[in-house]
């Protein structure tokens, strides 16, 4: 019970200041409103801790925020699904914002304003499912997302295609439709399978 306490005053003492800093009152309501739901996901986790796995999920719609906060490097294990959706903040931020969430299964950040999403090795070694849809992307590199099945960068302003999606083992859609790529690589060329799984429109 000390150790829980602990963490979760480190989870306080990353969002009680970062919720009391904003100087509008518009913000300072949707910063408590994604506080509340970052404390109910942790709370979620309690579980987790005795051994038992309840996966759970975090949907953050409309955050209204212009800075998302710094969260602790634990406590956010047990979330499998993360969305984000219409967030404006600075695409670094939301970059390592979802990066605090290790064991994603499905990620969806749409019409957020993210131009790059860098992963480090071994980031989100059983992600499934990933959209990115509406967001200005300039490049993407996904040949380290071995589980990979869904990935959804429609809307886009990416221009070249996605590195290492040729190479995933498992995917089976691939959207890209209304993205800026014109051209698509010889290897991705010789592959019926990933050209008949590949939404195309446009091209």
């Amino acid at each position: 019970i000390e150790a829980l306490s602990t963490d979760y005053a480190e989870l306080s003492r990353q969002l009680d200041p970062w919720v009391a800093e904003s100087a509008l009152q518009s913000e300072s309501f949707s910063r408590a409103q994604l506080s509340h739901a970052l404390r109910k996901v942790w709370n979620e986790g309690l579980a987790q801790r005795y051994g038992v796995m309840q996966p759970a999920t975090l949907n953050l719609q409309d955050a209204l925020v212009s800075q998302l906060p710094i969260l602790p490097a634990t406590g956010f294990e047990h979330v499998t699904v993360l969305r984000l959706q219409s967030a404006r903040v600075p695409s670094p931020q939301v970059s390592r914002f979802v990066r605090s969430f290790n064991n994603l299964q499905v990620l969806e950040v749409s019409g957020s304003g993210l131009t790059e999403l860098t992963l480090v090795p071994d980031q989100w070694p059983a992600l499934e499912h990933l959209t990115l849809s509406n967001n200005p992307l300039e490049a993407l590199d996904v040949s380290s997302l071995r589980q990979l099945r869904v990935l959804n960068l429609r809307g886009t302003t990416l221009a070249t295609w996605p590195t290492g999606a040729e190479q995933l083992p498992h995917l089976s859609w691939l959207d890209l439709r209304g993205t800026r790529i014109s051209e698509l690589p010889a290897e991705v060329l010789a592959q019926d399978r990933l050209l008949l799984d590949s939404h195309l429109a446009g091209l």
